[in-house]
């Protein structure tokens, strides 16, 4: 129980002693325990009946029909693509992945952007590009002023003020940034909850989103195995952060050389993945980039992208076109009827 000197305490506060045959309350630590600092508390199970699983699934649904098409989840600001998801939701990893030069990293910006300027709070980590860089960038793309002005000088009083106005706004939204390198994803989940307490205190907003760029850059805890093995530990704890930090997860990966030698139809497939396995396993939903822009003059640009989804879990593979203007690092949507000769 204790010693006379804890006892005569107790006495001393309420007049009573203890009854030396009493059981002990459930957190206190039995003598079998005594030595290993755990607690006496009875484990509760994970396991789960089907009767209250199906009800909420059965719920789901008439939740479903009662919203009458509204999204399940949020815009970032693509149409088709959030019609494809049913809206980006907590819990969930996406992946958007391209070549080097594709645009990944212009796309992760404007799904950052997007739902930062519908209030929604952002979380972007930048492991490859810095912060400065990244502030130019959504300049140009939130201003709609070419960054081509900035390099050859002509930029006019009307480009000022539109990028005036572009700071002042952004200047209000609930977005951070964070561009540290050389990171493990122990860390990426420590730096989440920190910025989610950040953002409550400052702003009084729940995180949604975490953008990471990209994440073959997430370094591994464990030297003795091999890339792919990390990347598998990798990619499975970000699924994990994911679901335990209630956030819309959105990872950008990077795709291998293979499609440069298909001939003439260099579309990615999910295979193209670098450390494709476990990537393709654990996200709920994949983008593949693709521009024939890509592999053309500048001048026979048409500023058309490709969004390929051929992963979404619980929907069906579709193909998503949107207008890419580089010089603004935006991404707008694109009508179906101008599809055609995106092909």
């Amino acid at each position: 129980m204790g010693n006379s000197e804890d006892w005569s305490d107790i006495y001393k506060e309420t007049g009573e002693l203890p009854d030396p045959f009493e059981e002990p309350p459930d957190e206190w630590v039995e003598p079998s325990e005594l030595g290993n600092g755990k607690p006496n508390k009875k484990k509760e199970p994970t396991a789960k009946h089907i009767k209250p699983v199906i009800k909420s699934a059965l719920e789901s649904i008439e939740e479903r029909l009662k919203r009458g098409g509204k999204l399940a989840g949020e815009s970032l600001g693509i149409t088709l693509v959030d019609k494809s998801f049913d809206g980006w939701q907590r819990g969930r990893f996406y992946v958007v992945a391209g070549r080097t030069g594709m645009g990944k990293s212009i796309v992760g910006q404007n799904f950052g952007s997007n739902a930062a300027s519908s209030g929604l709070a952002v979380d972007y980590l930048s492991l490859e590009m810095p912060i400065e860089e990244l502030a130019l960038r959504s300049l140009f793309c939130q201003s709609r002023v070419s960054s081509d002005r900035m390099r050859n000088g002509t930029m006019q009083p009307e480009d000022w003020s539109k990028m005036i106005k572009s700071v002042n706004d952004m200047g209000k939204w609930p977005f951070w940034w964070d561009d540290s390198s050389g990171v493990t994803v122990e860390w990426i989940r420590e730096q989440i909850q920190e910025t989610k307490q950040i953002m409550k205190d400052e702003m009084g907003k729940e995180l949604f989103l975490v953008v990471i760029d990209h994440i073959q850059k997430i370094n591994g805890t464990n030297a003795r195995v091999d890339r792919r093995q990390q990347m598998v530990h990798i990619t499975d704890q970000l699924k994990v952060i994911a679901k335990e930090e209630n956030v819309c997860m959105l990872g950008l990966a990077q795709i291998n050389r293979e499609p440069e030698n298909r001939g003439k139809d260099k579309r990615p497939r999910i295979s193209d993945l670098q450390e494709s396995g476990s990537i393709e396993q654990e996200a709920d939903g994949i983008i593949l980039l693709f521009r024939e822009d890509y592999y053309r003059k500048k001048a026979d640009w048409d500023f058309k992208m490709d969004m390929a989804i051929p992963k979404i879990r619980g929907g069906e593979p579709t193909l998503v076109k949107v207008r890419f203007t580089g010089d603004q690092y935006r991404i707008d949507n694109l009508a179906e009827d101008e599809w055609d000769d995106a092909a």
